[in-house]
């Protein structure tokens, strides 16, 4: 009889069975820095809504909600106490495991993530790699594939830098429209990286962003191209 092969899931606290992971959100941000998306409005009675803190304020809260990106503060979600409190919140109603997505570029704090999944009890999986090229670091042009490479596979195999806390999942890769030539170049790197890693018998999500909207009088979505890089790997 054919033994079943043991899978393993890693988590910011360590490696854990795939049994043990459970009812599990695969896409979310603990901890997140978006305001590189912030946009204040532009109506001069309404521009100081752009700069205050979100509150309970109903007619504050429809304003945010018909435009999320006008309002800097609802766009980084920073605070270890909140994300521990709303994590047990998920937990009282049978929560054990979530995917962190958040990749470089959007605040990605991996010994924060580990402190939080410590103090609640739940699973988190960190996420690696890069968003899209606006936040892509100064150097991004003259990094090789090998770099990017060796980066990723050290965050997965290692820790992220000095931490010692390791990465469960590639991605979430950012996506623009057109893709630039650094996100193109990444998202083939990621799908090589999946090679290099099931050298090793091991199998991992990667975890790509789509845009939807319009250019040109046309509608786009990125999940086209990346199709297209799928189907050539």
């Amino acid at each position: 009889m054919k033994t079943q092969e043991k899978k393993i899931i890693r988590t910011v606290l360590g490696d854990i069975s795939s049994e043990d992971l459970g009812f599990t959100l695969p896409h979310e941000h603990l901890l997140l820095d978006f305001s590189f998306m912030f946009k204040p409005s532009q109506d001069k009675e309404e521009s100081n809504k752009s700069y205050v803190e979100v509150s309970e304020d109903m007619q504050l809260l429809a304003w945010i909600m018909y435009d999320p990106f006008r309002n800097r503060d609802n766009l980084i979600t920073i605070d270890e106490d909140i994300a521990i409190s709303e994590l047990n919140l998920y937990k009282r109603v049978g929560g054990i495991s979530l995917v962190d997505t958040t990749s470089i570029g959007l605040g990605r704090d991996p010994l924060a993530l580990a402190r939080i999944s410590r103090a609640t009890g739940i699973n988190v999986i960190m996420g690696s790699g890069y968003y899209v090229d606006v936040l892509h670091p100064s150097g991004m042009n003259s990094m090789t594939e090998d770099q990017i490479t060796d980066e990723i596979i050290a965050d997965i195999e290692v820790g992220v830098k000095d931490t010692g806390v390791r990465s469960g999942v590639i991605g979430e890769i950012g996506c623009s429209w057109p893709l630039t030539v650094n996100e193109f170049r990444q998202a083939c790197l990621y799908l090589f990286i999946q090679v290099v890693i099931n050298q090793h018998q091991w199998k991992f999500l990667i975890l790509f962003k789509n845009t939807v909207g319009i250019w040109n009088g046309w509608l786009y979505v990125t999940w086209i191209e990346q199709l297209a890089i799928l189907k050539f790997y």
